[in-house]
């Protein structure tokens, strides 16, 4: 039997199609406790992509929404946003007089992180969901802390999901300070080299055996 290349690719995508079939994308994780943040996002190997404490920025009131690191991200939403000194524990922070918040992509897309982080304050219990690809979501209630962020949230991905936008769901105000994103570790370039060895070594090995046949 002839074993054409194509039929190998054929086989490979098909494999492919039936794993993604079979694991779906499912819910990330809420996490209310930093040192099991940080653990989860270890164990996954992930790795910083970006991150904001609103140091250096003017302080006063802000454009809506806020560029966040460079233009990576953006923070919007609410009434009378502005960056200060609003007594929380590391300095300035993004804060705003009522109507909830969302972090998102710059531009108004998905953020498409595998983690994010962030400490917070309300002055009023709060719902903080992340909204997922698929439609998933996550959330968790907090009581209020007045302007303080010191109330910690993250979200990791479980699956293959990434986390598009992060919401304050109520109205109440809200102070945001410490984003820290992280996305998937790249693979290293000895990995596509290998594989692109592989591919070749089989290749050859068909074009030998058809040699072969024909000789």
């Amino acid at each position: 039997m002839v074993i054409r290349p194509g039929w190998i690719l054929s086989a490979i995508f098909a494999v492919s199609v039936v794993l993604l079939a079979a694991h779906p994308a499912s819910a990330g994780v809420v996490y209310t406790d930093e040192a099991d943040f940080n653990t989860a996002v270890a164990a996954l190997g992930l790795v910083p992509s970006w991150s904001e404490g609103f140091e250096g920025m003017p302080t006063g009131a802000v454009t809506d929404p806020l560029l966040l690191s460079a233009g990576l991200a953006e923070v919007g939403g609410g009434f009378s946003a502005a960056v200060g000194d609003f007594g929380g524990p590391t300095g300035q922070s993004w804060s705003n007089g009522s109507g909830g918040a969302t972090v998102r992509g710059a531009g108004n897309t998905g953020l498409g992180l595998r983690a994010i982080s962030f400490d917070f304050g309300s002055t009023g219990s709060q719902t903080v969901s992340f909204v997922g690809t698929g439609g998933t979501e996550t959330s968790a209630v907090f009581s209020a802390n007045g302007a303080t962020t010191d109330s910690f949230v993250g979200w990791v991905a479980t699956g293959d999901e990434t986390v598009l936008t992060a919401q304050f769901d109520q109205p109440g105000s809200i102070t945001l300070d410490n984003l820290d994103a992280f996305v998937a570790h790249a693979p290293e370039p000895g990995t596509f080299l290998l594989f692109g060895i592989g591919a070749a070594g089989l290749y050859l090995g068909h074009r030998r055996r058809k040699n072969r046949k024909t000789a």
